[in-house]
């Protein structure tokens, strides 16, 4: 067989799962499908295709649908806290794709490496004050301040840059 009837055959046997797996861990059908669709279109870019598992299909589904969902509560993380920090309303349709991407690139190169670390923690990866307190063993004060210098930075460039 050909790598084309390879990743046909896959699909055929193991789409209808992978949906049902996405599905039930995003609660939206069209993300569903998308992540499918992703999941196989890594398949074919990769070249993989021989021994693929239906456990394998499945964990990348899973793991795939984890990311989105992580980007999604990051996404709102920071939409709440602009929103409590702002007292704005208007901002139901912010942050776009391209204000992540400005907020992403601000972090990574305007923030000093501890505060950079704290903010990843604490936006990126859901830790707490005190989580990011006790990992990094400094007090829970440290962390705020951190947080509140970083987002001052940040309110600072976006309003500077539009």
């Amino acid at each position: 067989m050909n790598h084309q009837s390879d990743i046909e055959t896959l699909f055929r046997r193991n789409y209808s799962a992978m949906h049902r797996v996405a599905a039930s861990l995003l609660h939206d059908d069209e993300a569903a499908r998308d992540v499918v669709h992703d999941t196989f279109e890594a398949l074919m870019q990769g070249g993989v295709c021989e021994d693929v598992s239906a456990g394998y299909l499945l964990s990348a589904v899973r793991n795939r649908c984890i990311n989105r969902l992580r980007h999604y509560a990051t996404r709102e993380r920071v939409h709440h806290l602009l929103s409590m920090e702002t007292n704005e309303q208007e901002i139901d349709e912010w942050p776009d794709e391209d204000t992540f991407a400005e907020i992403r690139e601000v972090v990574n190169t305007k923030l000093p490496e501890g505060a950079k670390r704290i903010v990843t923690m604490r936006f990126y990866d859901g830790y707490s004050g005190r989580e990011i307190a006790e990992e990094l063993t400094i007090s829970e004060n440290s962390v705020y301040k951190a947080l509140r210098n970083a987002i001052l930075t940040l309110r600072k460039h976006l309003t500077k840059h539009g």
